[in-house]
């Protein structure tokens, strides 16, 4: 009942209960009527039968005494006719009857029957509604019973009156049906219609919030029930505006984070997730992750042995299930956690894990952080830290050590300039230059462990070092070779007997890695980096040089470990050749990374900061003797170096090669013979200078002498390679720079420039 009538209207409901109250007065009345009809009739009916039998007493008691039966007949006749009598019989004192008269079809009929015929008919009558059987003796003068009346009184009167007042009552009611309809549909027809106008004002109050009600009630209190309607509207669209900021503002902020932010519930499916979740995951943006365990999408693992990092979670959220109020106080953090991308790129994440537990919801808060780059510059660090603390050990037996080597190459190359006649002590002599020069290649490993290893860099053909190295390193051995330009890399600035020693390296650990031969591939091309593509380098264009063998591979637990110093796999290595490459690449400006699969082969990718220029002539060992012969003026050369070896080479070698060399081993004697050539007006046209002497910097001595005469050639002559002045010699006034040791014919290009 309660549903029924919650789905009316209010005119129905109304209607519904005069009804039902006209109804249950209708059924009381009748009720009453029925009840009064049958007490008040039966009253009269009593007093019919009273006087009908005072008629019948009166009337044959001398028609009995005289036998007069003939009018006996005629009177029960009319008495059947016309007094609501059904039967009539007269009886005799022994009980049989003498006259019997029906009523059948409306007309009294005559018949004289047994006493069981009398029955049948009493009982077929009497057995008739509202019929009354009524006996009673006719007494003669002196009391005697002379005979008996018997008759069935019909109340049939009485059926018709309740049906004629039924029928009088039921029209009364459905007119008050009809009447209450019609009075309810016009007094409601305007309180009706206003209610339905702000029942659907209040229905689309969620969609239409601030919009005025246009309608004027006729009601005082609806027109309050408007005003507080609107007023509700108002708050609901200020509270609308101000949830929608604060979720502009919190979209925004999800938006800008790094971080991964991702909501789940108590299943780990996911509920929320934003934008930077499938940057780190590397899923399809276009994918409806909604619903979706975040478990199978990002399978996530803990360095080393032990439980996948999502049985960890499994366990903390079956704990929060347990926990009164949950943990949403506590927070779990797992700093080092690894995740292997779509794209086949292991990440380094930290994970933020935190139990959310309250009335309306249960579930789990995870923030991820992308920390790859920040542990690989963490690395970088590390292993710059291990360069700094072997770089004054380097450097400094670097510097001793070159400086002896190019004295023995001064010596060396006079001794041979003496004797280069005779074969055998040629063949020694060639022996001992190769000797030197592996000690050269050494003082430049470690060299370029230290800070000195800045190269000096200059316009060379970088495709046609690589085939010098390959054909000195792979020749003889089954090595397939394949070397692929993707780009016009000529003039390319770069320091080639640097590069020279990085490809040296690399090509040895390839050909060591395929000792039954295999397949090494090179590729070059120019790319454009974007931001931190591939830390730690900047955005720009760069010389990309891929070196692709197809060796044993590389452990993955060793990997990280190959570019640190001293760190070997082999018996006999020193642990240097990576730690020479990272340390030339990184001097360059770039970075070296390696990728490697243990039976399928190691790929190293260098990256170079692309920059050209035009390039330099060049002089070999061949053109010194026409280069000599072409020279027909005498340059003046005033050395200075504190390394009497250099100075005492130098000074028998370079007048055999048609210059005049004055010497000094300080810069105040230095000083003293540029005034003096100035004097006698034969200034020096060349002043070749050491950078670290006792009383003054080279720097220093060549301001000095350009304020007394500036039309001279500077050059730099140091062992030192990682001072300021070497990287950028011309803003201290030089105008060239001489590496230690240098060879002669690295002298005389400089010098026929």
């Amino acid at each position: 009942m309660k549903k029924f009538f919650k789905k009316t209207s209010l005119p129905t409901q109304l209607s519904l209960i005069l009804i039902f109250l006209l109804t249950v007065g209708y059924v009381i009345f009748l009720i009453t009527i029925n009840f009064y009809s049958t007490f008040h009739y039966n009253k009269i009916a009593e007093h019919k039968i009273s006087i009908l039998k005072e008629g019948l007493t009166s009337t044959l008691r001398p028609l009995i005494i005289t036998e007069d039966y003939d009018k006996i007949e005629k009177y029960l006749l009319n008495i059947v006719s016309n007094n609501d009598v059904d039967c009539i019989s007269l009886i005799n004192t022994t009980g049989e009857p003498i006259i019997t008269i029906v009523l059948e079809n409306t007309r009294p009929k005559i018949t004289y029957q047994a006493q069981e015929k009398r029955r049948e008919i009493k009982e077929e009558i009497i057995h008739e509604k509202y019929t009354i059987k009524v006996t009673f003796p006719i007494k003669g003068f002196h009391n005697e019973t002379m005979a008996w009346i018997e008759f069935l009184y019909n109340k049939k009167f009485l059926n018709l009156f309740k049906t004629e007042n039924f029928l009088l009552i039921t029209g009364l009611l459905l007119l008050g049906i009809f009447v209450i309809y019609f009075f309810i549909k016009f007094f409601f027809s305007f309180f009706y219609r206003d209610l339905q106008i702000f029942l659907q004002y209040l229905r689309e109050l969620p969609f239409k919030k601030g919009k005025p009600l246009k309608h004027e009630f006729n009601s005082k209190d609806f027109q309050q029930l408007k005003a507080l309607a609107e007023e509700i509207s108002s708050l609901l669209l200020e509270q609308e505006r101000q949830i929608l900021q604060e979720k502009f503002k919190l979209e925004e902020i999800l938006l800008s984070l790094r971080e991964a932010v991702i909501l789940v519930d108590l299943e780990l499916k996911i509920i929320y997730f934003n934008r930077a979740f499938i940057e780190i995951a590397e899923l399809d943006p276009s994918q409806n992750l909604i619903g979706k365990k975040l478990p199978e999408l990002m399978p996530l693992s803990l360095k080393g042995e032990g439980p996948e990092i999502w049985t960890i979670i499994a366990s903390l959220c079956n704990l929060c299930k347990v926990t009164e109020g949950g943990l949403s106080h506590s927070q779990t953090q797992f700093e080092e956690v690894y995740y292997r991308a779509p794209s086949g790129s292991q990440k380094i994440l930290e994970l933020s894990f935190r139990c959310l537990k309250n009335e309306t919801f249960e579930g789990y808060l995870l923030i991820l952080r992308d920390v790859t780059h920040k542990k690989r510059m963490e690395e970088e660090i590390q292993r710059i830290q291990k360069f700094e603390a072997i770089d004054k050990l380097a450097g400094g037996v670097a510097h001793d050590l070159r400086n002896l080597l190019a004295g023995l190459f001064n010596y060396f190359y006079i001794l041979k300039r003496k004797i280069g006649q005779e074969a055998q002590i040629d063949t020694l002599l060639e022996k001992i230059e190769k000797l030197l020069n592996k000690a050269n290649a050494l003082s430049f490993q470690l060299l370029s462990l230290s800070k000195g290893g800045i190269p000096l860099r200059r316009a060379e053909n970088i495709l046609e070092t690589i085939k010098e190295m390959v054909d000195f390193c792979l020749a003889g051995f089954p090595v397939q070779v394949e070397l692929e330009v993707k780009s016009d890399i000529s003039h390319f600035l770069f320091d080639p007997e640097q590069m020279a020693q990085v490809f040296q390296n690399l090509l040895i650990n390839a050909r060591e890695a395929m000792p039954d031969g295999g397949k090494l591939k090179i590729e070059l091309e120019l790319k454009e980096l974007l931001e931190e593509e591939v830390p730690p380098l900047p955005a720009g264009k760069y010389l990309l040089i891929t070196v692709s063998d197809t060796g044993v591979g590389i452990p993955e637990d060793i990997l990280p470990k190959i570019f640190d110093p001293f760190f070997t796999t082999k018996e006999k290595g020193t642990g240097l050749g990576l730690s020479v490459v990272f340390q030339i690449i990184r001097n360059h400006g770039g970075h070296i990374t390696v990728s490697s699969k243990v039976g399928v082969g190691t790929t190293f990718y260098i990256y170079l900061p692309y920059e050209t220029a035009s390039p330099e002539e060049e002089i070999g060992k061949e053109e010194i003797k026409e280069f000599v012969q072409k020279e027909q003026e005498r340059n003046k050369i005033l050395l200075v170096d504190d390394e009497e070896d250099i100075r005492e080479t130098l000074k028998v070698i370079l007048p055999e090669l048609g210059y005049e060399v004055e010497v000094a081993s300080q810069g105040e004697e230095a000083i003293t013979h540029f005034k003096r050539a100035l004097e006698l007006g034969k200034p020096f046209d060349i002043v070749i200078t050491d950078y670290v002497m006792p009383d003054i910097t080279g720097d220093r001595l060549v301001k000095s002498l350009k304020t007394l005469y500036p039309n001279f050639l500077a050059i730099l002559s140091t062992g030192y390679a990682d001072i300021p002045v070497v990287s950028n010699y011309e803003s201290f006034a030089f105008d060239k720079i001489l590496l230690k040791p240098y060879t002669i014919e690295q002298l005389l290009k400089i010098l026929k420039e």
